[in-house]
């Protein structure tokens, strides 16, 4: 989950354009929930994945989230900001 969220961070670092970013915890019973939001720029997330441009990133963030047995979405609009949400199950 660290590594994801850094990720995340160094997107918003170097692309966003943002002028702040949040990380948000969450704990259930059954799951942790991470949530990397900021008010940047955004993207084109289809386009990105079309294109390549960034690929390796998301792909590697898809990748740890499918290897803790979590699912990652990404929620992204141009001039509309950034959000990145991870959840885990735990036992």
């Amino acid at each position: 989950m660290y590594r994801i969220m850094q990720e995340a961070l160094q997107n918003v670092s170097t692309h966003a354009r943002a002028s702040k970013a949040e990380v948000a915890l969450g704990f259930s019973p059954s799951s942790v929930t991470l949530a990397i939001s900021d008010d940047g720029q955004g993207f084109d997330l289809d386009a990105a994945r079309r294109n390549g441009q960034g690929r390796l990133g998301l792909l590697g963030m898809h990748e740890r989230a499918e290897r803790l047995g979590g699912w990652l979405a990404i929620r992204t609009a141009t001039r509309q900001g950034t959000r990145v949400e991870l959840s885990v199950p735990i036992s």
